[in-house]
This record gives structure tokens, C-alpha cells and sequence, in this order.
């Protein structure tokens, strides 16, 4: 099948978007200490700059780690739930609904 011919409307049907959700999770550690773990974010926002800025406005520090299925999570140490949830939706990186805290 040549894909070049293939008409795009048919191809990419708009009816079958797929909202790709981000989870902010909870992670306790050992005692009183506890991190924050942002999964699910798009390949094609910068990380880096992502993780630097969330050190910059939460005054946390913050680290990129890769989860078994090669994809990148970002590590704050601390509960950093709301401030992440509010930063996305603040910068329009997510809408509120795609957004899920555990």
C-alpha cells in the first residue's frame, strides 16, 4: 500500500484523537521523606528545561529517570502535587481534565 497516495482525512480521523493523560504520583519513601513523580509527557516538550524550571519555581530539586518502557519521568523530591498540576495548566502545557494526581 503506498501511504503518500492515501488520502490524510482518511488515514488521521479526527474522531480518534487519543488525549494522552499526565499522572502526578506520590511516592513515599523512607520516614518522613517522600517524592513527586510527573509521568506521560509528550516526547516533543524539552524535559530538561521542564525539570529546570520546576526546580526554579518550587525550589525542589528534580531529575529526569527513565521508567521500564524507556520513557521519561521526572523525579521532585518533596509533595510537589499541586504546584506541577497548577504549573501545567498555568503555562498551557495541559488542560485541568488531562491531568490526573495519585
Amino acid at each position: 500500500m503506498d501511504l503518500d497516495n492515501l488520502d490524510k482525512k482518511i488515514a488521521f480521523d479526527e474522531d480518534e484523537l487519543v488525549i494522552q493523560n499526565v499522572y502526578i504520583k506520590y511516592v513515599k519513601r523512607n520516614g518522613v521523606k517522600c517524592i513527586t513523580l510527573v509521568e506521560g509527557l509528550e516526547s516533543d516538550l524539552d524535559i530538561k528545561a521542564l525539570t529546570k524550571a520546576f526546580k526554579k519555581e518550587f525550589n525542589c530539586n528534580a531529575s529526569i529517570q527513565k521508567d521500564k518502557y524507556d520513557y521519561d519521568v521526572i523525579q521532585l523530591s518533596g509533595d510537589q502535587r499541586n504546584n506541577v498540576k497548577i504549573f501545567l495548566i498555568e503555562q498551557e502545557i495541559k488542560n485541568p481534565f488531562e491531568i490526573i494526581i495519585t
